[in-house]
């Protein structure tokens, strides 16, 4: 059974991720709302799906987003399964 994760009224982005250099502005954006779920949770499990209607981006914005923020060493993915077994990713903020 998954839970349904509810969206807060809003998150704070620290100037630390504002100031990251060679990195768009929608990455940003991604890494404030994973970094806003860690203080939460721990670590962020939203789906990518779910981060892209958030920020109103298509999916595969957002694979390449998270994919360059752990090349650059900003967050770690966490690869699970779901109860149907299939591929389910959290992730961490490591910076």
């Amino acid at each position: 059974m998954q839970t349904i994760q509810k969206n807060p009224p809003y998150i704070e982005i620290s100037f630390d991720i504002l100031d990251i250099p060679d990195i768009p502005v929608g990455y940003k954006l991604i890494l404030a709302l994973i970094e806003h779920d860690c203080r939460e949770n721990s670590v962020c499990s939203r789906t990518l799906k779910n981060i892209s209607e958030i920020l109103r981006v298509v999916p595969l914005t957002v694979t390449k987003g998270i994919r360059k923020l752990e090349q650059d060493g900003y967050i770690k993915i966490i690869e699970g399964k779901s109860e149907k077994n299939r591929p389910q990713y959290s992730y961490k903020v490591t910076k």
